[in-house]
């Protein structure tokens, strides 16, 4: 459902159409839509099936550009507001948490990423090296070569 509503969601907003007016304008829209979007992002966690990590990022970021298209409109940031103050020690404590754990996490992913790219960046650097490893891996078998004799049943 998260992903039909981010399909729906407007280009920007104050654009025309039937999709801003339920984005922006419909009553239970405004009553409902942030906080249960919220409360979404804090229960995905523990969504138990056996794709829950991918699931769980997936889903978390059409949350998140939801929350974030509708932290743009006024009255949604009003009814954002409200809940932040009801929900002070609650659900809302926990969705700021799960915010910042998944935000250390992805940047501790990059920067293990770029470190992959400079050890890679490196090799390239010495040709000798970097031949050598070109060489080794053209020679392995492509993986669509591979048959199921291959394979021992």
């Amino acid at each position: 459902m998260v992903e039909v509503l981010n399909c729906l969601m407007p280009p920007g907003i104050g654009s025309s159409g039937a999709a801003a007016t339920l984005f922006e304008g419909h009553r239970l829209s405004l009553e409902y839509l942030v906080k249960n979007l919220l409360k979404l992002y804090v229960d995905i966690e523990s969504a138990g099936s056996h794709t829950q990590f991918y699931d769980k990022f997936n889903i978390r970021h059409y949350i998140s550009e939801l929350l974030e298209y509708l932290w743009q409109v006024p009255s949604h940031r009003n009814a954002w507001r409200q809940i932040s103050r009801e929900e002070e020690r609650g659900m809302y404590l926990n969705f700021l948490h799960l915010l910042m754990n998944d935000s250390i996490y992805l940047l501790d992913e990059s920067f293990n990423t770029i470190l992959e790219h400079k050890q890679l960046e490196a090799e390239m650097l010495n040709t000798a090296e970097w031949d050598s490893r070109a060489a080794q891996e053209s020679k392995r078998k492509p993986a669509s070569s591979i048959s199921t004799k291959d394979y021992p049943n």
